[in-house]
């Protein structure tokens, strides 16, 4: 890792890739006590997400899949220390990297963008059940699902708030806060209608169908 790279990497970065260095340890140490590599890792997974087991390491990463720790354990031994960095990038604004597919991403939302307005962490709960019944194996960590969904409320809260809240939340909350860059307005520029405009109003007719589709049951 050059001098370049190594100023953009945070202690708590490094901090991350030592805990889970240490889990991989912690991993091949118990795998010598039984007989299959699957057999160890199920029941290593069963103690440490409990925990109460490697608790220092717990309380850092928090709860690991079977997938993920797979991962880590393929990028430690092919690539080193540096290959079990976070790499967060933010290429947009509206923009997040992680290790959530497409499909699981929509599943999330479905839930998070519920007029019932219900919380991040049932949300998440919700989502990983129904993976785990499509027999979706490498499903992330929990924090994983919460990384995004919690840059998905700060980054777009109007929609957020919108189809969670409804308009006048909308009103209330988001657009007093609405502020216009004149300097990108040039001398004969008139500006009619915007493209938040534009994708508001769709939101609220996806809103109003979704109240009037709703039977989902919790």
């Amino acid at each position: 890792m050059n001098n370049k790279t190594a100023s953009f990497v945070t202690e708590k970065v490094q901090l991350t890739a030592l805990a889970r260095v240490d889990l991989i340890k912690g991993f091949q140490n118990f795998r010598t006590r039984l007989k299959t590599r699957k057999e160890a890792m199920q029941n290593f997974l069963e103690l440490y997400n409990s925990g109460l087991y490697l608790k220092k390491i717990y309380e850092f990463i928090g709860s690991v899949s079977r997938g993920t720790v797979n991962r880590w354990i393929k990028a430690y031994d092919e690539m080193g220390f540096d290959a079990l960095m976070p790499q967060y990038r933010y290429p947009k604004y509206d923009e997040y990297d992680c290790s959530l597919d497409e499909h699981m991403k929509q599943v999330l939302m479905k839930f998070l963008l519920h007029p019932n307005k219900i919380t991040i962490s049932k949300a998440i709960s919700l989502t990983r059940y129904i993976l785990e019944n499509e027999g979706c194996e490498d499903i992330p960590s929990e924090s994983t699902f919460r990384r995004y969904a919690n840059h998905f409320k700060d980054t777009k809260f109007d929609i957020w708030t919108l189809i969670r809240e409804g308009e006048k939340a909308l009103n209330d909350k988001v657009e007093p806060y609405i502020e216009r860059d004149l300097s990108k307005i040039e001398v004969g520029d008139v500006y009619l209608l915007t493209d938040t405009f534009l994708v508001l109003r769709s939101l609220i007719r996806f809103r109003e169908s979704q109240r009037e589709q709703h039977s989902l049951a919790f």
